[in-house]
């Protein structure tokens, strides 16, 4: 070898060297980084565990709850012997409500109450009626009690000739849920008394607590690790930071805690009968289900330590083989066709047939469409052309993971609007050629969030931007099969919402005697609504922009901290800064993006504008509009903002995502934190 050769290869190694020095020191630096990052969030859930669930995990708490209604019985119209059979309790007794109202006072009227465990009398008590402002009856133990699951706690009640007819009355249940049993001597009742049952579980809030601590520490070791070696793509991490903090919502956030999500649930329920063979409905047009799926009754809408001790004080399969079925209290959402809610109802169907019981249905259901949205979005941010980390921001925001891990058509909703718009964009920008699979693609996409919201059909007017010659040399074919994508879209909206285009085109006066908005009054007074207008957008912006990322505080009453927010405000900047060598749409193609995306908005008001228990001609603004209806079209607004203005060398992807996990690890604490105070 000459010394050209030597000096060439010494020069090469050096170069190697190098670059393996460089390397060591930019990933020795990162894992410094890691690790301080690691330690602060370390230091905010020992300072969660300290502050908030040590003092809360042992104080007493409800152990069961079956809600009451205005709806009572008085005691005489039952015989002189009734018991009431609970199960499924485990931990401390301390006390036992039952709401018996006093009717008319009567200090000679008299009751026995006798509470029983496996038919061993633990405690006696005689009820005297003497004051007219008793709404319940509490009795608490002289020694907590401690019960087993399959033990058998009877609330026994004994009236006799000392009860004075008229005096008093039993407040009944709003469900027949599955724990409680009312018996009239030996024949079972169709409705219960409503029960309250307090003391401490026997779960351990502070196990779950550190357990969510260490899968969450694995799962940042793991993220941290792909990052660093540069194993993983932006779907790839989608995934797997979806994966965990979606599982963790479905398990943390009540099964009920989203907008409507009794209706839902009934929905894909009643759905899920028909596919089964099942009853649907009663004579009066409520959704029948079994008597042991409502063992986690819809009053869990603000999730609560209660919520908690169901879920996993749960068994996971359902022993008791009585399909008695009962009223669910709600009717079909109408108008929202069945493919809305296919992953829900396939997770109901297969807990039914496989005896599930009724936490692990609902939890599969949920499963499901986390699943469901998962592959859509990682389809979805791997196809788009442009905003791709704006995407995954959006995707992984709170009010994003919620709806996708629920039984609300938002999650399908969301997921197909996103696949919709990142496919017409993959065809229309980098695809040579459509074929029919690509049609087809954005026709069941398209079809399934057209029905579920009006407004979203302008989103199918992206096919405009697919190149004629990309579908056929022949241009009046091209137009042919958009306009007949377009068709399908508006013959799929007249067959699923047209009662609620007519409703809200109708005249409309509230119980006040105020009108509300029809579409005459506000082409017969154009400057009252313009000024309604712009009031919204003045006083209902922040709200608007909390409630992208801010979850759902006025419904569930957990509150996502401002910090939480305005930190994915902050990741959804700097994603939207373009690397050197990305291209961007250009200014007509943003034009219709920007058109498409005002247009969705102006309908959401005009929607609101006219709903009748929304908005009416006094309001000073529009109410009902919340900002998880903007989501779907978010991406298009998301790509208009993006410039060469400002542009990066160095792809700062994997900073992003952990940014996502660090402020979805805040999120998560933030809700055990609060549920577990409740």
């Amino acid at each position: 070898m000459s010394d050209w050769e030597k000096g060439k290869m010494r020069k090469k190694n050096h170069e190697q060297i190098s670059k393996n020095i460089l390397y060591r020191l930019e990933t020795r630096k990162s894992i410094i980084y890691a690790s301080i990052i690691y330690l602060v969030l370390s230091a905010v859930l020992l300072a969660g565990l300290v502050r908030v669930v040590l003092p809360n995990s042992k104080g007493e708490k409800l152990l069961l709850t079956n809600f009451s209604t205005d709806n009572s019985i008085s005691i005489e119209s039952l015989g002189n012997s009734i018991h009431q059979d609970i199960t499924g309790i485990e931990g401390e007794i301390y006390r036992i409500q039952i709401p018996i109202k006093c009717k008319n006072a009567n200090p000679d009227s008299k009751i026995l109450i006798s509470i029983k465990i496996n038919d061993e009398i633990i405690q006696e008590e005689e009820i005297v009626f003497e004051n007219s402002d008793q709404e319940a009856v509490t009795i608490i133990f002289t020694t907590p009690v401690t019960v087993e699951r399959d033990d058998v706690i009877s609330i026994c009640i004994n009236h006799n000739e000392e009860y004075i007819d008229g005096t008093a009355s039993f407040i009944l249940s709003q469900w027949n849920i599955d724990q409680i049993k009312l018996y009239e001597d030996d024949s079972k009742m169709e409705y219960e008394i409503a029960t309250y049952i307090s003391g401490i579980a026997s779960s351990n809030m502070v196990y779950i607590y550190l357990l969510v601590y260490l899968i969450l520490s694995i799962v940042y070791a793991i993220i941290c690790y792909g990052i660093m070696k540069k194993k993983w793509k932006i779907e790839t991490l989608f995934v797997i930071i979806c994966t965990v903090f979606g599982v963790l919502y479905t398990v943390f956030w009540s099964p009920y805690a989203c907008p409507d999500e009794h209706f839902h649930v009934g929905t894909a329920y009643y759905y899920a009968s028909e596919l089964l063979g099942e009853p649907t409905v009663d004579e009066e047009g409520n959704i029948l289900v079994r008597e042991c799926d409502l063992y986690f009754t819809p009053n869990e809408i603000t999730t609560r330590q209660y919520s908690y001790n169901l879920i996993f004080s749960s068994p996971f399969f359902n022993e008791d083989t009585n399909k008695e079925f009962v009223s669910l209290r709600c009717s079909l959402l109408g108008g929202v066709p069945p493919f809305a809610y296919i992953p829900q109802i396939i997770g109901i169907c297969i807990a039914r047939i496989l005896r599930f019981s009724n936490v692990s249905l609902l939890l599969l259901g949920r499963l499901l469409a986390l699943i469901s949205y998962m592959v859509f979005g990682y389809y979805s941010i791997k196809l788009i052309p442009f905003g791709k980390r704006a995407l995954m921001i959006l995707m992984l925001g709170p009010t994003a993971i919620q709806a996708a891990a629920s039984f609300s058509y938002d999650s399908m909703l969301n997921s197909c609007a996103f696949l919709f718009i990142a496919y017409t964009l993959y065809l229309a920008y980098e695809k040579k050629q459509t074929k029919i699979g690509d049609w087809l693609v954005l026709a069941l996409t398209s079809i399934c969030f057209t029905p579920i919201k009006v407004v979203y059909i302008l989103l199918v007017f992206l096919i405009i931007l697919i190149p004629n010659n990309k579908i056929s040399q022949n241009s009046m074919k091209a137009y042919g099969v958009k306009i007949a994508l377009l068709l399908m879209n508006v013959l799929t909206l007249i067959w699923g919402r047209q009662e609620t285009v007519q409703s809200m085109a109708n005249s409309y006066v509230n119980e006040d005697g105020v009108a509300g908005y029809t579409l005459s009054t506000i082409v017969s007074n154009p400057l009252k609504t313009i000024v309604l207008w712009a009031n919204t957008i003045r006083e209902r912006s922040v709200f608007y922009l909390e409630q992208v990322f801010g979850g759902y505080k006025s419904y569930s009453k957990i509150e996502i901290s401002l910090l939480v927010i305005v930190g994915f405000y902050i990741l959804l900047t700097l994603a939207l800064v373009i690397k050197e060598n990305e291209t961007i749409p250009s200014f007509k193609e943003k034009a219709l993006f920007s058109v498409i995306s005002l247009g969705i908005f102006c309908l959401i008001l005009l929607g609101f504008n006219l709903a009748k228990d929304c908005t009416n001609i006094l309001s000073p603004c529009i109410y009902g509009v919340q900002g998880r209806y903007f989501l779907p079209f978010l991406p298009l607004v998301f790509i208009c903002l993006q410039t060469r203005s400002i542009v990066v060398k160095k792809d700062i992807t994997g900073q992003l995502a952990i940014g996502v996990f660090c402020l979805q690890f805040l999120t998560v604490c933030t809700i055990f934190e609060t549920v577990i105070a409740r």
